[in-house]
This record gives structure tokens, sequence and C-alpha cells, in this order.
């Protein structure tokens, strides 16, 4: 029972800070709700230095939680990964987010286009932490609220690649309409692949082979 009790203690740690930062999130709600629903809130949640210092906050939070809640339930849907031990998914899935954020910032810079306007493309950039937040308190109040009512594993890991796999979608279709505002609609589907599909691939490809 030792990964429990290890989960727990990271788990109790991660509240102890979200209830430090409660302020933040409440503060920054209204803004991330607003992101979800027009496309253009991210681009004015990037343009408020302040708002964009509490969500990053707020994202770093986040940030254990929800790699918990991917090792725990195995949303890679990787089916070897099954069969390990909670605790060597949860360092291999640490290894995995870190390599995918450091792949998209790299690519991010490689392929930002000549004169865009900054703040766009900072928009563009950081569009993921506006809905990783979303998708993470969304998925921990659902497995919440399934675990006190019992549900079984599989269920609470069905149900939670269901949000993330629509929140994932939403977020596809507001950063390309970020791009359209910027770019043409061609060019804007090239740089989504580029920018999004092409990591994510690459990522679990790399996950399935190793």
């Amino acid at each position: 029972m030792e990964h429990r009790l290890l989960f727990a203690i990271l788990g109790l740690l991660s509240l102890i800070a979200a209830l430090i930062y409660l302020r933040t999130f409440l503060s920054i709600m209204p803004s991330l709700v607003a992101c979800v629903l027009r496309a253009r809130e991210n681009i004015n949640l990037e343009e408020s230095a302040s708002l964009a210092r509490e969500r990053n906050a707020a994202y770093a939070v986040l940030m254990t939680p929800a790699i918990i809640v991917i090792a725990w339930y195995n949303l890679w849907c990787i089916e070897v990964f099954d069969g390990w031990l909670p605790e060597f998914r949860f360092l291999i899935t640490i290894g995995i987010v870190s390599a995918g954020m450091g792949l998209k910032v790299l690519l991010a810079h490689v392929m930002e286009p000549r004169g865009v306007n900054r703040k766009l493309y900072n928009a563009v950039k950081n569009s993921f932490r506006n809905f990783g937040i979303i998708t993470t308190l969304i998925c921990l109040a659902t497995i919440g609220t399934m675990t006190l009512f019992k549900a079984d594993y599989d269920s609470i890991r069905r149900v939670t690649l269901c949000i993330a796999g629509t929140v994932y979608i939403i977020y596809m279709l507001r950063k390309l309409q970020i791009f359209a505002s910027f770019r043409d609609i061609f060019s804007s589907i090239l740089y989504l692949c580029a920018l999004e599909l092409l990591p994510t691939g690459i990522l679990v490809a790399a996950a399935i082979l190793f």
C-alpha cells in the first residue's frame, strides 16, 4: 500500500498549495471560463499581466494533481502501463509531460511567424495553460464525486477521458480561432498541426515504443 501513501502525501501537499492560492483561483476563474466560451478571451487574458501571473500560478499548483490523475488512471491509454506500479507510471508521466512541454516551447519558438503580434502569439503559445487548469479542476471534481458514490476504477477512467477529450477539442477550436485572427485558415491549420498534433503524436509514439 506504499503507493497509496505516496499519492496521499502528494495529494495533501497539492491541497495545501491550492488552499494557499485559493484567492488566486477565485480571481482567475471567470476569465478561464470565458476563455472556453470565446477565443478572444484567451487574448484578453494574455494582455493582462496580473491575470497572466495568476493563471501561471494556478497552472503550477495543479500540475502535480494532474500528473497524479494521469498516472493513477493511466490516461495515456497504453495497455502495457496498466501492469506497472503507480509510482513508476508517475515518474514516466512526469517525463512525458516535461518532454511535451519542452517540445511545444521549442516548436513555438522555431515556427514563430515573422512580424506577428507578440501578444497574439503569446495567446497561441499559452492558451493550453488556460484549458489545462479547466480540465484538471473538472476532472478532480468528477473523480471526487464518483469516488464518493463508490464508482469503479474503469468507470472513473472512462468519464475522465471523455471530459479531457471534450475540453481538448474545444481547446483546439479556440486555438485555431486565435491563429485565424492573424493568419489565413490554411496556414492556421498547418501551424496547429505542427505546434499541437505533432508533439502529441511524437510523445505518444515514444511512450508506446518505450
